[in-house]
């Protein structure tokens, strides 16, 4: 009885020991005070020392679990590079035979009316570009912003130029149109002259004057003094032109309400927005889309993947991941803590128990032999 009695209050005592041990590992949660002494052992093991233990986790995690070599020899597994190819492959595909417009597509991702950004975007850069063009070159002469080859071709134009409006002259002189023109003006330069005029008027065969006249004309139009005149005139006009600035060139050919219009004709013509309002599948993407997949996709993967190594460490160190864990730590309360310890450890921690009340049963027994040895 005396063995046996021995061993039941060593194994109590025993587990009992473990058992208040182990929860003094968390318990109490908080520094117990008498005053202003502080009772020992309070708080437990693991909140007075959590912050090194997040730290410690943090540590074990970056140097013994979660290393960059881990993930480089993870990354460089083929059927890591099969799979996300694969998985490329078909986004690209999916989106190539899609029935959403490109606006749809970045409605999703929270841009909003596309189509008319796009536009005002295109007006707005075209606007801008010929404003910096206008301030850059307003004061340069024509002659010096256009080629001089052009020049040539243009001072090679004015003698056809000239032939041009002089046989559209004589061509107007000898129409119908001119005859009549002709006939007006003699009758009125008639009218009103006096009697004399009149009476010679109606001597006068008026047909065969404005025949004479028009003969006169064409020999005059005819004329190579005449044709030098023009020639003369059309090149001096045309060196004018050549001395004008870009800004003075501008404000005679195009007046504020022109430029107004101009931008109105432009928006109406030139319109980006029916092109993201479109389907996808409507455009002719198919070989652009075999570009993609085909080499674009595994062509990337592939650098990618060749220059991991280089990067990986690099990342991790951005990240600071032992930072990381040790704030999302500090953010559990110690009962939390408590929770995810037992929850991983319940059963060692009971059979801690046990074996504490088994050697403390042991212990009572081998006492209780040597009492007895030496009663």
């Amino acid at each position: 009885m005396m063995i046996l009695f021995m061993g039941i209050v060593g194994a109590f005592i025993g587990g009992l020991t473990n058992s208040i041990a182990i929860k003094m590992l968390f318990r109490p949660y908080e520094a117990k005070y008498i005053g202003r002494w502080r009772l020992p052992f309070t708080p437990g093991l693991i909140p007075k020392r959590r912050e090194e233990l997040a730290i410690q986790l943090g540590n074990m995690v970056v140097n013994h679990l979660l290393t960059p070599e881990v993930i480089q020899n993870k990354l460089s597994e083929q059927s890591i590079h099969e799979d996300i190819q694969q998985v490329l492959e078909e986004k690209a595909h999916a989106f190539f035979q899609s029935d959403h417009s490109i606006e749809d597509l970045f409605e999703q991702i929270g841009v909003k009316n596309l189509g008319e950004q796009v536009d005002e975007k295109f007006y707005s850069m075209i606007m801008e570009k010929v404003t910096e063009w206008e301030k850059t070159h307003g004061e340069q002469s024509l002659r010096e912003l256009i080629p001089t080859t052009i020049w040539k071709k243009l001072d090679n134009q004015v003698p056809k130029v000239s032939d041009y409006l002089l046989n559209h002259v004589k061509q107007f002189i000898l129409s119908p149109n001119g005859y009549h023109l002709m006939k007006q003006h003699i009758d009125r330069f008639f009218e009103g002259r006096g009697m004399i005029l009149g009476m010679l008027q109606s001597f006068l065969d008026n047909r065969n004057l404005i025949e004479r006249i028009q003969q006169e004309l064409v020999k005059i139009v005819d004329h190579e003094k005449s044709i030098a005149a023009v020639n003369l005139v059309l090149q001096q006009e045309l060196d004018k032109v050549k001395g004008g600035t870009v800004k003075e060139t501008i404000e005679f050919l195009l007046t504020e309400q022109d430029r107004a219009n101009l931008l109105i004709s432009v928006k109406k013509r030139i319109s980006l927005s029916q092109y993201v309002r479109r389907p996808v599948r409507t455009f002719n993407f198919s070989q652009f889309e075999d570009l993609i997949t085909k080499t674009i996709i595994p062509t990337i993967l592939q650098n990618v993947f060749s220059k991991m190594g280089l990067f990986v460490e690099k990342w991790m160190r951005k990240l600071n991941i032992p930072e990381l864990i040790k704030r999302q730590v500090d953010t559990f309360t110690t009962e939390r803590l408590e929770e995810m310890v037992l929850s991983i450890s319940r059963r060692e921690l009971k059979m801690i128990t046990y074996l504490g009340a088994y050697l403390g049963g042991l212990i009572g027994i081998v006492q209780g032999m040597i009492v007895i040895l030496f009663d």
